[in-house]
């Protein structure tokens, strides 16, 4: 049993496209604390290496 994609509930259409917008939104929220996060972690790294010599 199939269905096609013009038989599927409108409902359950609107469920699908809400999940994939919020996982597509968390994806962007995480690489964007990845690349925010990231410099400050290396200069943090530096700076104690340097301060412990």
């Amino acid at each position: 049993m199939s269905l096609a994609p013009a038989a599927l509930d409108p409902a359950r259409r609107r469920r699908t496209l809400l999940a994939m917008c919020i996982g597509q939104g968390m994806i962007l929220l995480y690489n964007t604390i990845v690349s925010v996060i990231l410099p400050a972690i290396q200069r943090g790294q530096r700076g104690t290496r340097s301060a412990s010599r």
